[in-house]
């Protein structure tokens, strides 16, 4: 801060503010040179910060990647064998199958997360949320059934909300996905599509084992698991959580999660509603 005295009373003359633009004139400059370091100090921290992540992010892919391709390796080796019963090679046979499987579900979150993380316009389509939670729900009855997991659903119709028809099943598709395999046989997942004023609310809930309150506030980071032998037995890819995060987030939306171990979990979403939403009552509950 400088701060100018006059010694004359009265106004500051024309020569007066020629001499104080003469004297500032070096002290802007400082500040512009100031500034732009500063902007440039902040840009290269951010990248550095983005090439950290991508590091950590290649080294933790690459584990993923290589854990399945080790398992179909040992599989294929063991099948080269003559004198393998057929019993056995027909059991090794199912299991590269599976993991063969769990490859392929794993590069595709991988690329869809890439491409969330890309930023860029999010487009202006937008689905019938409710309708796409019915899809969903059907697709994964079989997988509900063996798991021994009740499906429940309370959908308003007609709420829109600003994501694909593709986006709104996977989202569905994911957060159910994720309470069939870690609820446990018995437990009952719930899937509830409501309009809140100017937004749409999608809870999905289950009374299964629950979070651990330490792994909660981790639990939408990219391939982190609260029980990693168990998610490795249900077939996850430790992607799901953080694709929906990214997905509603991009689009406008939050989500958060809540969770008490014994008693289940319940992750919301919240999302922009699309001009032609309408306040409904919800569907009747079906199991």
């Amino acid at each position: 801060v400088v701060l100018v005295g006059n010694p004359r009373k009265g106004r500051y003359d024309a020569q007066d503010v020629d001499e104080l633009q003469v004297l500032s004139a070096p002290a802007g400059l400082v500040l512009a040179q100031l500034r732009r370091q500063s902007e440039a100090d902040e840009l290269n921290q951010r990248l550095r910060e983005v090439a950290e992540m991508k590091t950590d992010f290649v080294s933790v892919v690459s584990h993923e990647l290589r854990t399945p391709l080790t398992g179909i390796g040992g599989l294929l080796e063991a099948l080269e064998d003559e004198d393998i019963a057929d019993d056995v090679r027909r059991r090794f046979a199912g299991r590269a199958r599976r993991e063969v499987l769990r490859l392929g579900a794993l590069v595709e979150d991988i690329l869809l997360l890439s491409e969330l993380e890309s930023g860029g316009s999010p487009g202006t389509e937008s689905s019938d949320l409710a309708a796409a939670a019915r899809d969903a729900l059907a697709s994964l009855a079989d997988s509900a059934t063996e798991a021994g997991v009740i499906l429940d659903a309370d959908l308003a119709p007609g709420v829109r909300v600003p994501l694909t028809d593709a986006m709104s099943r996977q989202l569905v598709a994911n957060l159910v996905g994720n309470a069939i395999r870690y609820a446990g046989p018995g437990s009952r997942a719930r899937v509830r599509v409501v309009r809140r004023s100017d937004e749409v609310q999608l809870d999905v809930s289950d009374d299964g084992a629950g979070i651990p309150e330490a792994d909660l506030p981790h639990i939408f980071e990219r391939f982190y698991r609260a029980d990693p032998a168990r998610s490795k037995a249900a077939g996850g890819t430790g992607l799901g959580l953080s694709i929906v995060k990214h997905m509603v987030e991009r689009h406008g939306g939050a989500v958060s999660a809540e969770s008490r171990e014994g008693f289940g979990t319940t992750i919301r979403v919240r999302l922009p509603s699309v001009d032609g939403s309408a306040p409904g009552v919800p569907d009747t509950p079906r199991s």
